[in-house]
């Protein structure tokens, strides 16, 4: 049971380093469960990146809330500041989900944008769910498992 559950994650972070030269690609990963990749890499700017605050909401009765904001300008004079570029990158079997990202997909450190980023994975793996690829995986993995509790607990009797 474990060798078949190992590795399967059905969305994966790719935390990329700042100085990296080769872009992520995909297809270096060998899984058939991974459908959603979310793709962050850090960026210094001089000047803040960010056009203008986008909101999100996790759920239709939650309040809205701002993503995006830029720091404090106390914090902007003390040179470069840090902020964080995402992409998500998805199988074509996999609907678009929200919440979307801004333009550009730059966001600033902080709570919002662990709360955004942390909607945006559990609304991908929502959405890999309802693949075809996956639905069919995931049926035949449930039908084995059970034929394998059924051949368990037949065995006892």
């Amino acid at each position: 049971y474990q060798r078949r559950v190992r590795g399967n994650d059905i969305v994966v972070i790719v935390f990329e380093d700042e100085d990296q030269t080769t872009p992520f690609s995909p297809s270096c990963f060998s899984s058939e469960y991974t459908h959603v990749f979310i793709v962050i890499r850090p960026e210094l700017h001089s000047t803040c990146p960010i056009t203008s605050p986008e909101t999100f909401s996790s759920s239709p009765s939650s309040p809205k809330m701002s993503i995006n904001s830029p720091p404090s300008p106390s914090a902007s004079n003390s040179g470069p500041q840090l902020y964080y570029r995402v992409n998500v990158i998805c199988k074509e079997t996999v609907s678009a989900f929200s919440p979307f990202l801004p333009n550009p997909p730059i966001f600033a450190p902080g709570k919002e944008f662990r709360e955004f980023l942390l909607a945006k994975m559990i609304t991908a793996e929502n959405a890999a769910y309802q693949a075809p690829t996956f639905i069919k995986k995931t049926n035949n993995t449930r039908g084995r498992m059970l034929s394998d509790l059924i051949a368990s607990y037949l065995g006892k009797s």
